[in-house]
């Protein structure tokens, strides 16, 4: 799910030509569909995991509220 909402945002910001910030998008779709964050298992065992939850609100036809929650999981 977040695999999606990730590469949703993505394909948004880069339809809107907002190009930043959909640099950032990418990084996050990227890191979201290639679980990137444990390129290590040496230091991801010493890392807290996260938790990922999302809450999405349509505000109208043209305007999705985004809401991340990310809490660490110790």
């Amino acid at each position: 799910k977040m695999k999606k909402v990730a590469r949703a945002m993505f394909e948004i910001c880069l339809n809107k030509k907002r190009f930043r910030i959909t640099m950032n998008c990418l990084q996050i779709a990227k890191i979201i569909e290639n679980g990137s964050w444990k390129i290590r298992d040496d230091i991801a065992e010493e890392l807290p995991q996260i938790k990922f939850d999302t809450f999405l609100q349509p505000i109208s036809k043209s305007v999705i509220q985004v809401n991340f929650f990310i809490t660490p999981d110790f």
